[in-house]
């Protein structure tokens, strides 16, 4: 004769029986999500909290604490990871977690420019303790950040150095390039040996259209030089000095040195 299952899970034999972490001490109906009255064992756990399972979970073996089972082995496995290399948190893991979350993580701000171009970070390296090895023998300090040769290539031993925050800044995608002294460089770097205001190259370039050998060739103008800086170290009034060069042909000089006739307004003057 069968027997039917709700009265089998209902039997008080259940009372005292261990399944995993949980002794079950009591038989209680309540309503599960179908709204319907059904059957639980109320058990205790080893932890010391209480817990209501469905008799199905506890004798397939799919419920064996109350969660704390789970929580611990969960907390091991993140030790265990941990312990392996002792070097979660340091900043050179943290370029590395950087490093594939950028060729990796489609919801991160970087991924359309580098794994959205198709850059990835090879075998090798999805391993910290493989990253961790080549940064030490390659040079690898505090002061120094991760940079890939090709700005188009993986992120792997062969395409890959250290260097400081400036030399990076002049690797970008961005970066002008220009043939100067029969090298080429970054315009940064020619603007550098020019000695040639590099905002000034760069505008010449971008907003003039000159060429690159003459935006760095052609001296920039001094503003020391300029009327009204002439003006102030004079003390003379730049109004009254343009309007006699502009207004009156008089010669710079002149219109500098010439001082307003007293009581007469600003463009009456003493010869």
């Amino acid at each position: 004769m069968k027997v039917n299952k709700r009265y089998k899970n209902n039997n008080p034999k259940y009372i005292g029986c261990k399944f995993g972490r949980l002794l079950v001490y009591e038989i209680i109906f309540k309503e599960d999500t179908s709204g319907s009255n059904a059957i639980y064992w109320r058990c205790a756990c080893e932890c010391g909290n209480t817990v209501e399972v469905r008799p199905q979970s506890l004798k397939s073996g799919n419920t064996l604490s109350c969660g704390c089972l789970k929580s611990e082995v969960k907390s091991k496995q993140m030790t265990k990871r941990n312990i392996k290399h002792g070097m979660s948190g340091t900043r050179l893991h943290t370029i590395w977690n950087g490093m594939r979350a950028r060729c990796n993580l489609k919801s991160g701000f970087a991924y359309v420019y580098y794994g959205g171009k198709g850059v990835k970070v090879c075998e090798e390296w999805l391993d910290f303790q493989g990253f961790y090895d080549w940064a030490n023998a390659n040079g690898y300090s505090k002061d120094l950040t991760i940079e890939r040769i090709d700005v188009d290539g993986d992120y792997c031993p062969e395409n890959c150095r250290w260097v400081s925050m400036s030399e990076q800044s002049r690797n970008k995608s961005t970066t002008v390039w220009v043939e100067y002294d029969e090298k080429k460089m970054s315009l940064a770097e020619a603007a550098q040996s020019a000695g040639v205001p590099y905002k000034n190259v760069l505008q010449r370039i971008k907003k003039l259209g000159w060429t690159a050998e003459r935006a760095l060739t052609e001296p920039t103008h001094d503003s020391s030089k300029s009327l009204r800086a002439k003006c102030l170290k004079r003390g003379a009034n730049y109004s009254v000095v343009y309007n006699r060069i502009h207004n009156l042909g008089w010669e710079e000089s002149r219109a500098l040195n010439t001082p307003v006739m007293p009581g007469a307004n600003q463009y009456t003057y003493k010869d």
